[in-house]
């Protein structure tokens, strides 16, 4: 199919997802046109209608899952979860955590981050034997097949590379030539399908906020709006993580900046 209006689909992505992909032009032309084939439309206006119209839910789900890129893998940024590490066990030392320690994947894909918090924080948590608190993990994403994906946590050998053998010995368990997270890890997990720019100011607050390689796919101006909508969903002393080089010259009156080296990271000092 070549005569696609590729600026009219470019448009409807950014609207209802926030993502912009007007460098990756190639991209969503290809993927439209599977879709319409997929579909059974007749044509792209027929499809136009069809994503238009009631029912619409599941193929603009099949078609976010053709459009929007999943480059995620475990520990992806490894030098964030260490810092992550470093700052649990220093709150868990001081006994400033409470009964709940709740950590939000923002943008989790097919779940490889989540579960990467998961472990981070069961490590932590298994070696404050003094502490009894109970720690969540929360994965959302716009994808639906990325969110069946991560309830499922079943991965290939290629995606567990990152993994230290270590990690992979306490958080999978081997079945023929995939892993499966194990169960230990799958109880302290929840996943849903969400749009991180439909977030509201309300609702449950977290003490960590992890949102790496999600913002870069933003305009700048959007950027900054989640960022504020993120600060009002964070516990005092909760902890944001983004990605190296997603935001540069952002600050908030309700935050400090604590990272250090490449990671990317800011504290909430008052409600």
């Amino acid at each position: 199919m070549t005569n696609i209006d590729i600026a009219r689909w470019e448009e409807y992505l950014e609207h209802r997802t926030g993502v912009f992909l007007s460098a990756r032009s190639a991209h969503v032309k290809g993927a439209v046109a599977r879709r319409i084939v997929a579909s059974g439309a007749a044509n792209e206006d027929a499809y136009w209608e069809l994503m238009q119209g009631p029912g619409a839910a599941l193929e603009w789900s099949l078609l976010v899952d053709e459009l929007v890129v999943k480059d995620t893998r475990f520990f992806r940024h490894r030098a964030s979860f260490e810092f992550l590490r470093e700052h649990i066990n220093g709150r868990l030392a001081d006994g400033s955590i409470g009964p709940l320690y709740s950590l939000w994947s923002v943008g989790c894909s097919s779940g490889e981050e989540a579960w990467s918090l998961a472990m981070v924080a069961n490590d932590c948590f298994n070696l404050a034997v003094e502490h009894e608190g109970y720690f969540a993990v929360q994965g959302t994403d716009v994808s639906m097949q990325a969110i069946s994906q991560s309830r499922e946590g079943d991965y290939g050998q290629q995606q567990v590379g990152q993994l230290t053998t270590g990690e992979r010995a306490r958080y999978l368990e081997a079945v023929e030539r995939r892993y499966r997270i194990a169960p230990e890890l799958r109880q302290r997990a929840a996943f849903n399908v969400g749009n991180i720019i439909e977030m509201s100011r309300d609702g449950l607050k977290y003490d960590v906020l992890f949102c790496q390689n999600l913002l870069v796919y933003f305009r700048k101006w959007r950027r900054r709006r989640v960022l504020d909508l993120m600060v009002s969903r964070m516990n005092v002393n909760g902890l944001l993580i983004i990605g190296p080089g997603e935001m540069t010259q952002w600050q908030h009156p309700k935050l400090r900046f604590v990272g250090k080296g490449d990671v990317v990271a800011y504290q909430k000092i008052i409600e």
